[in-house]
């Protein structure tokens, strides 16, 4: 089958024939790297695979700095004061965690103390009673 394509432009014909060939092997398409060009730089992308295992590395140009909104402002102040919350919250937790281990040693201590008093007292005891402790 034979394709016939006429194409004029500004006064200028062009007729493009064509004849499909056999169906080829069938091709992989991946995305090597993402890079960031110059601000008003053309974006790129290249091969840096095969024809049948393609490998296509993007450079995008970074955009302009445009104008501030109020709504990006906002937007801004709403994202640091909720980074700040959870901050707080998190040192908070870690005071209570902290606080709670104090006491738990502290609880240790104390019953380690109260089992001293409790077995000098018993000797004590003994003691006064005439009996070897």
């Amino acid at each position: 089958m034979t394709d016939i394509v006429v194409i004029e432009e500004q006064g200028t014909t062009v007729v493009e024939v064509t004849s499909p060939g056999p169906q080829g092997a069938s091709g992989v398409m991946r995305v090597g790297s993402v890079t960031t060009g110059p601000a008003g730089s053309q974006a790129n992308v290249t091969n840096s695979g095969t024809t049948t295992d393609a490998v296509f590395n993007f450079t995008i140009p970074r955009g302009d700095v445009g104008d501030v909104t109020p709504e990006a402002t906002a937007a801004k102040n709403t994202a640091e004061a909720a980074a700040a919350a959870a901050l707080a919250s998190q040192n908070a937790a870690s005071g209570s965690a902290a606080a709670a281990a104090t006491s738990q040693s502290n609880a240790a201590g104390s019953a380690t103390s109260a089992s001293a008093s409790a077995a000098t007292a018993t000797t004590q005891d003994q003691t006064l009673q005439g009996q070897q402790p």
